[in-house]
């Protein structure tokens, strides 16, 4: 059950991206591709997202398709995946492709895509503090060729605390598991902390670098009475979650 919202959302999360006001500008030819026959050619990368069958890529497909966009008929999405290192030369290659535009999931491909190109639009998606990261100049006026969403900034570290707080009535210690080897998240975990203050929580610190610390990780939550988890999100977080899951439900920490 938990694998099939887990999935839905990432669906959603595809859809949304192409319904930001980063598509609806940058791709509001729709109706001069229809018109001149034109075949648009999307970029796509990520070292997060590994196949054409993700769900999250599922869900782009379908947003493209509300929007007008139909995969082999006014449409052609280039994909490259790869791993951190390889991400630099597939951005130069989607450039060299003379893509309209690229969609850049993840801090490291939207890192490789800005440093390709000044020029070809890129949407982010699923990025770090994408202001501090460098990326835009600010949310509201991004600036540059760059423009979509970002997950993480101090309005949506409180906001997660405070949903926390809504869901566990009386809520005064909670748990934080974050991965600092991720060039994001010592940001997020910091954002994290200051929001935990302003709310009156207590912070539990559970830092895990590597697969073996998460045992240690989950004893010191149970140990220091945790009431609530929040899980930092990223790569390594999100190839761990089962565990993660599966510790949470056995001992029923929301």
């Amino acid at each position: 059950m938990r694998r099939s919202i887990a999935i839905m959302r990432l669906k959603i999360a595809g859809i949304i991206v192409t319904l930001t006001l980063g598509i609806l500008v940058v791709m509001s030819f729709a109706a001069d591709a229809q018109r001149s026959g034109k075949v648009y050619r999307l970029g796509f990368i990520s070292s997060s997202v590994t196949s054409e069958s993700h769900p999250f890529l599922e869900g782009l497909r379908q947003g493209l398709s509300e929007l007008g966009y139909k995969a082999g008929k006014n449409i052609k999405i280039e994909y490259r995946f790869g791993k951190k290192q390889e991400l630099p030369r597939l951005a130069e290659d989607l450039v060299k492709l003379q893509v309209d535009l690229i969609v850049a999931g993840g801090s490291q491909g939207i890192k490789a895509a800005k440093k390709a190109t000044q020029t070809t639009p890129i949407v982010m998606t699923n990025s770090g503090n994408a202001q501090r990261s460098g990326f835009v100049a600010s949310l509201a006026r991004p600036g540059g060729n760059i423009t979509g969403m970002t997950q993480i900034s101090p309005e949506l570290a409180a906001k997660r605390l405070q949903l926390l707080q809504e869901t566990v009535p009386g809520l005064s210690k909670v748990a934080v598991l974050w991965y600092p080897l991720h060039p994001n998240t010592p940001n997020t975990f910091k954002e994290t902390q200051e929001a935990s203050q302003k709310l009156g929580l207590q912070l539990i610190s559970l830092e895990v670098k590597a697969p073996t610390d998460f045992d240690a990780a989950f004893s010191t939550a149970l140990k220091q009475r945790a009431e609530g988890l929040v899980v930092l999100r990223d790569p390594f977080m999100v190839r761990h979650r089962t565990l993660i899951v599966k510790f949470a439900m056995e001992h029923q920490l929301p």
